[in-house]
C-alpha cells in the first residue's frame, strides 16, 4: 500500500500536467479522481495496519472490520467524484474549452492507464490471497481509473483526427456515470459486510463441500 500511495501521487502529477497541456475536461476529471486515490490510499494503509492488530479486551473479535469501513469510505469518495465528473461534463457543453496538445495528453493518459491496470490487478490478487477487502476495493478503484484512461485515450484519438471537441464532454459524462456506479457498489458491499449480511452463495458452497465429504468425516449436513 505504501508503493501504491507513492504511485498514486506520481500519477496525480502526470494527469494534472496532462490537463494543463491539453485543457481537456475528461483529463481534468480523471486528475481529480487521482486526489481521491491519494486520500483513500492513505486511509487504506492505516486500515490495513489497524486490522492486523491482534484481538484485545476491547476488541475480542479483532480489528478486521475497519477494512469494511475503509472500503465504504473509498466507495463514497468515488461516488462523489463520479457525480462531480458528470456535472463538469454537462457544464462544458455550455462553456466549451479550447483543446491543445491532444497528442501529448493521449500518451500521458495511456501511460497512467497502463500503470493503474498493472497495480490494480496486483492489488486484487493480493487482496483475495490475504482476504483483505481494503486491498480488493483499492484494486477495483484503480481498475476503474484504467477504464477511465482508456475512454480518454479513445476520445482523444477521435478528437485528434476529427476535431470534434464535444466528444470530450461526452466522455467526461460517461466516465462520471461509470465511476459513480463503481463507488455505489463498493458502498453497498461495505454496508452489507458491516451489517453481517449472510452470503447465501458462500453458504451454499460450504454446504455442498460438507455434503461431498460428510461420508469421510461422519458429518450430517442440513440446509
Amino acid at each position: 500500500m505504501i508503493i501504491v500511495l507513492i504511485i498514486s501521487i506520481l500519477l496525480f502529477a502526470v494527469k494534472f500536467i496532462a490537463y494543463f497541456l491539453t485543457n481537456s475536461s475528461a483529463i481534468l476529471t480523471d486528475a481529480i479522481e487521482s486526489i481521491v486515490n491519494i486520500i483513500t490510499g492513505a486511509f487504506a494503509l492505516y486500515s490495513i495496519n489497524y486490522a492486523a492488530k491482534p484481538k484485545d479486551e476491547d476488541h475480542p473479535y479483532g480489528h478486521g472490520k475497519i477494512e469494511f469501513f475503509s472500503s465504504g469510505l473509498e466507495g463514497s469518495m468515488i461516488l462523489l467524484a463520479g457525480i462531480a465528473m458528470v456535472f463538469k461534463g454537462a457544464v462544458s457543453f455550455f462553456e466549451p474549452d479550447h483543446l491543445t496538445n491532444v497528442d501529448i495528453g493521449l500518451y500521458m493518459s495511456l501511460f497512467a492507464g497502463t500503470v493503474n491496470l498493472i497495480v490494480g490487478r496486483i492489488l486484487i490478487g493480493k487482496g483475495k490471497h490475504h482476504n483483505s477487502h481494503t486491498l480488493i476495493a483499492e484494486g477495483e478503484h484503480l481498475l476503474s481509473d484504467t477504464y477511465s484512461s482508456a475512454a480518454i485515450v479513445v476520445g482523444l484519438l477521435i478528437i485528434f483526427f476529427t476535431k470534434i471537441i464535444w466528444i470530450d464532454y461526452v466522455i467526461t459524462v460517461g466516465m462520471g456515470i461509470f465511476i459513480a456506479y463503481t463507488g455505489f457498489k463498493l458502498v453497498r458491499t461495505s454496508i452489507d459486510n458491516l451489517l453481517d449480511k449472510a452470503d447465501i452463495a458462500e453458504l451454499n458452497k460450504l454446504i455442498a463441500t460438507l455434503e461431498k465429504h460428510k461420508k469421510i468425516a461422519g458429518l450430517t449436513c442440513t440446509t
